[in-house]
């Protein structure tokens, strides 16, 4: 079980980095939803910083988002670009679903029986 302390963790540590909609897995047999999340490429400029997604081929992900208790996902891509920015992560208790909100429009909605998610290094 994940504690909304330790979700704001995940969150924290993934923010603004990338993930793409098409290495999105939903293993339905095993209630289990894999999303590989990838560094950006960060330049600095004159006011601030500025991402972007990774370059093709990616190099190996920094990280794997693992949700499991999973019972339906539904993907609301709006802008069908592939590469997305991670904004943040919600969980709604009283609908049981987790929402992976991406800064551009794209929202993964995971329904799940309980909320067990994991960031898996490398």
């Amino acid at each position: 079980m994940t504690t909304p302390s330790e979700l704001a963790d995940i969150t924290a540590a993934i923010h603004d980095e990338y993930f793409h909609i098409e290495r999105l897995e939903h293993d339905a047999e095993r209630a289990e939803l894999r999303l590989p999340i990838y560094s950006g490429r960060w330049r600095k400029r004159w006011i601030g910083w500025a991402g972007r997604p990774p370059e093709d081929p990616p190099p190996p992900p920094i990280g794997t988002l693992v949700v499991r208790n999973v019972t339906k996902v539904s993907v609301d891509d709006e802008a069908d670009v592939g590469w997305y920015g991670i904004g943040r992560l919600v969980f709604e208790e009283a609908s049981g679903e987790l929402r992976i909100v991406s800064n551009i429009p794209c929202e993964i909605v995971v329904r799940c029986q309980a909320l067990d998610v994991e960031l898996c290094q490398g």
